[in-house]
């Protein structure tokens, strides 16, 4: 090729016209490229400014703009005399070979200094912004030097053009040298993937920077592209995390771009550019040659395994079950997708985004229920994530795809190109039950089923406890199994920190062939409706927890046990064991409220001297409303087979009959164990309803054989006398008997003497088998007792006709058991 000089002639400058440039001459061919050599950019011949001075173009580079193209060079000046030179002595300007001129404009310069000293080189960038239809070979760079005596004020110095062949593309396989102001790079692209779906494709390209200058670079400054022989642009999608490469580092880049199905990408490069901090310009640095390894994206079938990469470590990936729940009108769609670390280093999972497809393409964003970027993945653990997604229930679903794509990335559009597909097993309908599983564990074998769910009401929610029965398969004895886990209901998991998990078996082991049994606890909405419960076990072995099992148990309804008028309830729990019926029921009145009360009789099963469990609950209205019912303490230990008088209690509106309620009872809780008596409850379990008997609610016309369990009362030889015109007494004798068929009687009653001489009531309330005191009675029979009434209104009571009323009275609410009626005279002491 010809070398073209400029000679100084006279002292003056010969113009050149054209300057060729080894270019394709230059760049190894593709076969003979030595992977990972060093590319050398084809260079420009010099434009000598005298016999020691000269310029030489260094670069050029082109990329497309919303406006047209623009064009950046780069140029290097430098001074072989023994004085300095001043830069703004000379120009440059780019045209095209037809002579259409454009305004070239630097991009940085020396700054305060335009001279360039002796001895030394200086390199300026420019760039000009040309036409779209334009090509590098179509361009012209022309050199001048300003010369006011010269026509137009300019000499030309040469001129430098390009021809067709010009390729300063980096050829696969090597690396390349990329300078941008103040920064200096080293750049190699180790692979290029193209993975194929019917939709899209997705490319990968693995990108080397070696920052070789000592300055740090910011990479939102470095932008990257994939660009196809047309032009047409396509950004490539830097790792987030990737922010700043420090001087004299290293980093190797994930770039991913989705593009068409149907764009070519023969041909195609990858093209970064710079966004120059003070002007904001976008200049482009380097094309890369991109050769690519074709990936089609088959779909993993179902219930088969994976694996994919994660943050170069290696994963097992599956779908472990799909569920779907009736909800409305819509279906909630439940996946469980397992991911198992077989790599050597933990890893924390990224944001990626899960997509259900029916076979019309119609696509459904799954969402986990947990936060993935906060889940880290040990080597050799697993971890199951619950997928949910909620489709409109006339939607096909019959055929269905799992696409596992990229994380979103803030400011640019979601990838629709998967990193992998899985097609999702088939179902029918509701999950059938799953509802036993072996456990081999290192001391033996259990079985594990859901054996009991109830729901029980507790203040505004529910108290969802679903029981995990625990059986001991083997020969001998083994240890209580440690349970963790959590409770789902229709595939959403319930907040695992608030569920409790209560050790309901009190003993250390489990005897051969026997149950134990644990209880997973947690509040629910009262609202929450749900047709299916599962208990998601999980295991810890050397302090890692993974998942175990997932057990599902179908809900039609749940139903607490009933127990009948004259039934008994027992209480199995070792240690608890005991039984319940219901004595009498009674309804006290109140001025705005009556007092509906139960007699309990609890019996002591135990072997030995035991505490009765301490029962909470409610009473239910026929409409399903609840009203807390209040229970006393039983405050001492209760010997084998002793009973118990206990009292139920809770206020009612007027308007409800015994009739219309039953109770709802359970033993109360407090945390993670059974409440002690003399605890405050913060829930309920192992529930029944009581229904309770009808009401006596006759009054007997004379006050012998009064019933106040477990006292009866008789009052005989009511004498009033009257003591003053305003104090009459009233005179009577008394039995007041207890039975001693319970070991403690929980509750204290009184009773009401009320006077009612039909326009006037006067009334005095007596306690029942306390200290003798003019207002209580005691024990014994034949007790003689006076009691007066002052009143102003008594001094009309003489003469008439009066009735002696006897009321049981607990809680100031009172109910009348015993009338007699008597004809009042006068006695005067």
């Amino acid at each position: 090729m010809k070398k073209w000089k400029l000679a100084l002639l006279t002292c003056q400058l010969v113009s050149l016209t054209a300057l060729s440039v080894p270019a394709l001459a230059a760049t190894p061919a593709l076969s003979t490229a030595k992977y990972g050599a060093q590319f050398q950019l084809p260079q420009s011949n010099y434009i000598y400014l005298s016999k020691n001075s000269f310029i030489q173009l260094k670069e050029i580079n082109m990329m497309p703009t919303e406006e047209g193209k623009l064009v950046y060079f780069k140029v290097s000046f430098y001074n072989g005399e023994q004085k300095p030179i001043d830069f703004m002595d000379y120009w440059l300007r780019l045209q095209t070979k037809t002579g259409t001129k454009y305004v070239t404009k630097t991009v940085t310069a020396p700054k305060n200094n335009n001279e360039i000293n002796p001895k030394t080189k200086q390199e300026y960038t420019f760039y000009a912004k040309v036409d779209a239809s334009l090509n590098i070979s179509d361009l012209v760079v022309k050199f001048i030097k300003w010369d006011f005596s010269a026509p137009g004020y300019e000499r030309s110095l040469g001129t430098v053009s390009f021809p067709k062949t010009y390729n300063n593309t980096t050829p696969i396989y090597m690396k390349r040298s990329v300078a941008a102001p103040g920064v200096s790079l080293n750049t190699f692209i180790r692979k290029a993937v193209i993975e194929k779906n019917d939709e899209q494709k997705a490319v990968t390209v693995s990108y080397d920077l070696d920052n070789t200058s000592n300055k740090e670079l910011e990479l939102a400054n470095i932008k990257l592209y994939l660009t196809t022989v047309s032009g047409t642009l396509f950004p490539l999608d830097v790792p987030a995390d990737a922010t700043k490469l420090k001087g004299r580092s290293k980093v190797t880049l994930e770039l991913t771009t989705s593009i068409d199905k149907n764009v070519n990408l023969i041909g195609s490069k990858m093209l970064i550019s710079y966004i120059e901090p003070e002007s904001k310009l976008e200049l482009p640095l380097a094309y890369n040659q991109l050769a690519y390894t074709t990936n089609v994206i088959t779909k993993v079938p179902a219930g088969a395994t994976r694996v994919i990469t994660i943050n170069k470590s290696s994963f097992e990936a599956t779908i472990k079950t799909v569920r779907k729940y009736p909800k409305d009108t819509n279906n909630n769609y439940v996946l469980n997708f397992s991911l198992k670390n077989v790599g050597k280093t933990p890893v924390t999972l990224p944001a990626y985004q899960f997509m259900l497809l029916n076979q019309n393409g119609l696509t459904y964003p799954l969402t986990s229920s947990e936060e993935l970027n906060t889940i880290t993945i040990a080597p050799q653990a697993s971890k199951t994530l619950t997928l949910s997604a909620l489709v409109p229930n006339t939607v096909n679903m019959s055929n269905l795809d799992l696409q596992l794509r990229a994380p979103l990335v803030e400011g640019k559009p979601a990838s629709a190109t998967p990193l992998a597909v899985f097609k999702v097993p088939s179902m029918n309908g509701l999950p059938s039950s799953n509802n036993q599983y072996l456990y081999n564990s290192a001391k033996g074998t259990y079985q594990l089923s859901i054996g009991n769910v109830e729901r029980l009401p507790w203040g505004e929610k529910d108290q969802l406890n679903v029981s995990l029965d625990v059986t001991n398969l083997g020969s001998s004895s083994l240890p209580q199994l440690p349970a963790k886990g959590s409770i789902e209901i229709d595939g959403i998991k319930l907040d695992a920190a608030q569920t409790k998990i209560i050790q309901v078996n009190p003993n250390v082991n489990i005897s051969s062939g026997e149950t134990a049994r644990i209880v997973f606890s947690t509040k629910i909405p009262y609202t929450a409706y749900f047709k299916n419960v599962s208990l998601h076990l999980e295991e810890e072995v050397d302090g890692k927890t993974s998942p175990l099992v997932e057990l599902i148990k179908p809900i039609d309804s749940i139903a607490l046990p009933e127990i009948s008028t004259d039934s008994i309830k027992k209480i199995e729990s070792i240690g608890r064991r005991s039984q319940i019926k219901v004595g009498d029921v009674h309804t006290y009145e109140g001025a705005t409220k009556n007092l509906v009360y139960v007699e309990l009789i609890m019996k002591n099963s135990e072997l030995r001297n035991a505490d009765l469990p301490k029962l909470t609950g409610y009473f239910k209205t026929s409409e399903n409303l609840y009203y807390t019912a209040n229970l006393a303490k039983v405050t001492t230990k209760v010997n084998p087979n002793g009973e118990v008088l206990l009292g139920l209690w809770g206020e009612v509106n007027k308007n409800y009959k015994v009739n219309h309620l039953s109770v709802v009872l359970g033993e109360a809780i407090t945390d993670t164990a059974f409440t002690p008596q003399d605890g405050t409850p913060d829930g309920i379990m192992n529930g029944f309803t009581l229904k309770l008997p009808s009401e006596d609610t006759s009054v007997k016309q004379d006050l012998s054989k009064l019933n106040l369990k477990p006292y009866t009362l008789n009052i005989r030889n009511v004498l009033p006398v009257i003591m003053d015109k305003d104090k009459i007494r009233l005179n009577f004798e008394y039995d007041l008997n207890k039975t001693t068929d319970f070991e403690q009687v929980t509750d204290s009653h009184k009773i009401t003497l009320e006077i009612d001489d039909g326009k006037n009531k006067f009334s005095q309330s007596l306690d029942l088998d306390k200290a003798e005191s003019d207002k209580s009675l005691i024990t014994g029979n034949s007790v003689q007792k006076a009691l007066d009434f002052e009143d102003s209104r008594l001094l009309d009571i003489q003469n008439r006709i009066i009735n002696v009323n006897i009321y049981d009275e607990f809680n100031g609410y009172k109910k009348k058991i015993g009338t007699q009626t008597f004809n009042f005279y006068q006695i005067n002491y």
